[in-house]
């Protein structure tokens, strides 16, 4: 997770800030999805140290690519990196394969959607 949190920057240089979030939060669910269930892993009470290892650093990663999103005009301000997370959840459950994967850029697409401005 360090490793992909330490790849923002490098996102942010090729690409505009909501393509940024969008490319790094599909990274992370495919991380978390080859885990081989690990989405489910991640409810139990052994994944805790992990999960509290990890959070600090995917925070902010999450945080910056929302300041460089509101900066550029392309994110609404005030969004809360925790709330996003929480948000894209949603893709650590989508399945593996073909149907997983285009369900899960539907999925990102809605959620950065609502992250626009109005």
């Amino acid at each position: 997770m360090e490793n992909l949190s330490a790849t923002v920057e490098d996102l942010l240089a090729t690409q505009p800030p909501a393509r940024a979030l969008r490319t790094w939060f599909l990274r992370l669910a495919d991380l978390i999805r080859i885990k081989h269930g690990l989405g489910d892993a991640l409810n139990t009470a052994t994944a805790r140290d992990v999960i509290d290892a990890t959070y600090a650093p995917v925070l902010g990663a999450i945080r910056r690519l929302l300041d460089a999103g509101e900066q550029a005009g392309e994110l609404r301000p005030g969004l809360d990196e925790s709330d996003v997370l929480l948000l894209m959840g949603c893709l650590w459950r989508v399945p593996a394969g073909t149907a997983g994967k285009a369900q899960a850029d539907r999925l990102i697409d809605t959620v950065i959607h609502a992250l626009r401005p109005a």
